[in-house]
């Protein structure tokens, strides 16, 4: 689309070179990859907005410096050698390279440098930039996605195949290639697998690789090369990219960008290395040399593989530039007639509006333009572009053209849905294993504690049964025993009455026995079993009522019987221990019990399994103060310790809107840290010594009463304030 041919640009052809290449450098400068153009003695001859925006630096700043005024030294020896090396022998330099910013910021770089003469034989050296360091970071974190992944493979058991053999096809259908290289105890490696997508992008089988060495596989310099890789990572310990350079059979140079991630087992010794690798070859590949001038800036814009545009809004024309067959699969010539409407119409209706908004927003605000938005080619597909633009004004201010550049991002976009999908699949299943976990876990427990307490209530309800039998007929015959020696003493009575002085055999035999103390004694002697038989029928129907054995379905009962029975099994632990629950002067201190019941009618529960609860929380209860008191009792002076102090657990029960049922527990002991007490509940968590508990008490209690009775068990603590537990249950349970 060149300029009209008038009299005025044939009198002035200077004036139309200025304007192709003012258009040219506009062109340039609105490239997102940085370009440059150095001489003969290194120095930036030309340097677009993109590579100023890379090192922050102004065009004016960078002209006629040298990379050593931008980067450190040791960055720029590198720069300086390679370049000298282009200008010498002419060849083109693809490399990977990495720069330091003004900010400290390490960015990598892929880099295209040739060697340019112009018309009066000069050298120049032009160069294009791409950043990918974002490419880096993302092979980066895919390799650190796939050794959690693996890890997890590990962890999980064999009802856990269906989710190896998912992992299986992730690992088999990634378009990167995977391998795996096994450490060998003498610092050796030897390739142990590798993945479908590593036989697709090198020419190699599986067969071929696995068991070998890199040397056996790649050759003696290649392949030394390799093992030098491997043998970094070893060193470092940590993950690491890099590129590299494996000749194909044939000779042929196969470029790849390679992230090598250390394994460790248990023992914490790197034994694997897993590496993903993508075959970035094409990206390397030579491309022409620049030409000169105007030639050497066309080659340029197409080879950033963009679509290049200067749109006029006064005319509404379009020129365009660049990789247009790419962008567009039309051919320059056809694509030259798209003006603006036609343009407006390859944009997709879905995002037209929101394209031309931003437009007219970036004119308002005098911003640079950017959008991203779907772009239909010839064959009636869409892709997906990235558009930056810049305004240009004219000498009275004002906006009257936009030059920008248009970049496929398909593929990124792909991409990136493509491991969103990936990431929600991996959380979603993750979350149901954990889930599966956790209810496998709570399983295990119940049915452990279930057969424990079927086990403990059958003892307990034979053990009842046992001794109530004898018990009732010690008890029954008690009152018969009672009369006889009451009868045999009256009689006995009757005889001395009338007999006042018996035979001296008689006399000699009552002094012997000393009959007045017998006559004394034996009625407290009746009266002291009476009240020891009916003590063991407390506790004998106590331990019936703590077992409930009779009781698996619910049913309602007296809620105040179970905590009675309860606290009648741990009626010597309340008494307390010689060893623990002493005073100052030695005497055993009991634990003091209050208990403000409410009336409450009959609640619909597991009777037992309430009483399991009731268990729990009261021994708890008893081990926190035999804690506290047993501290007390080995502190060096007893003018330190609080003699005021009593333990004490206080039961108070309450019906709450006639339809539930508290129970309040609490002790005056040294209360619960709030780390602890938020883990109360969970399964083997305990504060306890080895072989004095398990974890399982308040995590077993919490599930009954949540989830058997569809009630809620919650724990009020502070450190030195005691603790109290809160059980909350339904009075009638929904059937």
């Amino acid at each position: 689309m060149s300029s009209p041919l008038t009299r005025e640009n044939l009198l002035c052809p200077k004036a139309e070179v200025h304007h192709s290449q003012q258009f040219l450098y506009n062109i340039i400068n609105s490239s997102v990859d940085p370009i440059f153009v150095k001489d003969e003695q290194h120095c930036f001859v030309l340097v677009n907005q993109a590579f100023c925006k890379l090192v922050g630096r102004s065009q004016a700043a960078l002209l006629g410096q040298t990379d050593y005024a931008l980067f450190p030294a040791e960055q720029a020896d590198a720069f300086w050698e390679k370049e000298s090396q282009i200008l010498s022998t002419g060849e083109e330099s693809i490399d990977e390279e990495a720069i330091t910013t003004q900010t400290g910021e390490l960015r990598y770089l892929s880099t295209r440098k040739s060697r340019f003469q112009d018309v009066s034989g000069r050298y120049f050296i032009v160069g294009t930039i791409r950043d990918i360091t974002e490419q880096r970071q993302a092979s980066l974190a895919l390799a650190q996605a796939k050794a959690e992944l693996e890890q997890q493979v590990a962890a999980r058991t064999a009802e856990l195949r269906e989710q190896e053999q998912f992992l299986r096809s992730i690992y088999d259908g990634t378009d990167q290639g995977i391998f795996v290289v096994a450490v060998n105890e003498d610092g050796s490696f030897r390739y142990a697998d590798c993945n479908a997508g590593l036989i697709r992008i090198q020419p190699i089988s599986k067969q071929d690789l696995v068991g070998k060495t890199p040397i056996e596989m790649y050759g003696e310099t290649a392949g030394a090369q390799v093992a030098h890789n491997y043998q970094t990572c070893l060193k470092t310990g940590a993950s690491f990219s890099y590129e590299e350079c494996i000749p194909k059979p044939d000779g042929q140079p196969q470029w790849f960008f390679t992230t090598l991630s250390p394994v460790r087992d248990v023992a914490g010794r790197i034994y694997r290395i897993i590496g993903t690798t993508v075959d970035i070859t094409e990206s390397i590949q030579t491309k022409q040399a620049l030409q000169e001038s105007e030639e050497r800036f066309r080659l340029v814009a197409e080879q950033t593989g963009q679509l290049i545009y200067d749109y006029n809004f006064i005319t509404g024309e379009i020129r365009w530039a660049g990789a247009i067959t790419q962008m567009t699969g039309k051919t320059p010539e056809e694509f030259q007639q798209v003006d603006v409407h036609a343009w407006e119409q390859l944009i997709h209706p879905e995002d037209r509006r929101m394209a031309a908004d931003l437009l007219e927003k970036s004119i308002q605000e005098r911003s640079p333009y950017w959008v991203e938005y779907r772009f239909q080619q010839a064959d009636g597909r869409y892709i997906f572009v990235e558009d930056r633009g810049a305004l240009l004004e004219d000498a009275t201010g004002e906006i009257y053209r936009l030059v920008g550049t248009m970049t496929d991002i398909t593929e990124r976009k792909q991409a990136q849905f493509e491991l969103e999908q990936s990431e929600a699949k991996l959380r979603q299943r993750s979350e149901e294993l954990q889930d599966a976990l956790r209810q496998l876990q709570r399983t295990q427990t119940q049915m452990i504690q279930a057969e424990k307490m079927s086990s403990l209530g059958q003892l307990v309800a034979g053990v009842a049964h046992e001794i109530n039998n004898p018990v009732n007929f010690i008890y029954g015959n008690l009152s018969h025993a009672t009369q006889y020696i009451q009868d045999l003493m009256g009689l006995l009575l009757l005889y001395q009455q009338h007999y006042p002085v018996p035979a001296p055999a008689v006399q000699a035999e009552a002094e012997a026995i000393d009959l007045p103390f017998i006559l004394k004694d034996l009625p407290k002697l009746i009266a002291s079993m009476r009240l020891g038989a009916e003590r063991i029928q407390k506790i004998v129907a106590s331990l019936r009522t703590f077992s409930r054995m009779d009781e698996a379905e619910f049913k309602a009962v007296d809620i105040h019987e179970g905590i009675d029975s309860t606290l009648m099994i741990l009626q010597s632990r309340l008494k307390g221990k010689s060893n623990a629950l002493t005073n100052d002067q030695g005497r055993r201190v009991e634990i003091r019990l209050l208990k403000e019941y409410a009336e409450l009618p009959l609640v619909e529960c597991y009777a037992g399994q309430l009483n399991q609860v009731f268990m729990n929380i009261l021994s708890n209860a008893i081990d926190a103060l035999e804690d506290a008191a047993e501290r007390s009792h080995r502190m060096l002076s007893g003018e330190t310790s609080d003699e005021t102090w009593q333990p004490t657990i206080r039961i108070r029960t309450a019906l709450l809107e006639g339809q539930w049922v508290q129970v309040w527990i609490a002790d005056n002991g040294p209360g619960i840290p709030e780390a602890v007490r938020q883990r109360l509940f969970d399964p083997f968590f305990t504060t306890k010594e080895v072989g004095k508990g398990t974890g399982m008490g308040l995590s077993i209690s919490y599930q009954i009463i949540t989830e058997r009775h569809g009630g809620t068990l919650e724990c009020i603590s502070e450190p030195g304030r005691g603790a109290e537990f809160v059980v909350t249950i339904p009075l009638k349970q929904r059937q």
